[in-house]
């Protein structure tokens, strides 16, 4: 458990850094991390404005992943314990991080649209 413990600590704060590079307009346009999507990627304003509007829920999955990881490390708890911890974060980081994928999603269509339209 410890393992996937330590996956969830490492892997949060990957997720959480590419929410707050989103919300400093500081992540390139590339094909590694963020929301890699036909809409996002088709311009540099589209993909700027999308995980902007992202970010911030992007940050606190990143976070809760993170925290939930710590948590069920410093549980010294039985292993089911530990699993429901770690479940739990995941849950939780999944919502935010949906929630984010859809606004990012808007923001990047509305980008389009208005260049579409200007």
């Amino acid at each position: 458990m410890i393992v996937a413990a330590i996956a969830l600590v490492i892997g949060g704060l990957v997720v959480a850094w590419v929410g707050w590079l989103g919300l400093q307009d500081r992540l390139p346009r590339q094909h590694w991390a963020g929301m890699r999507t036909r809409t996002t990627l088709a311009t540099d304003d589209s993909w700027v404005a999308a995980h902007r509007a992202s970010g911030r829920a992007t940050l606190t999955g990143g976070v809760v992943m993170a925290l939930g990881g710590i948590a069920a490390i410093l549980s010294n708890s039985d292993e089911e314990t530990a699993a429901g911890i770690l479940m739990g974060a995941l849950a939780v980081a999944g919502v935010a991080i949906v929630v984010g994928v859809v606004r990012g999603q808007r923001a990047a269509r509305e980008v389009l649209g208005t260049d579409a339209e200007g």
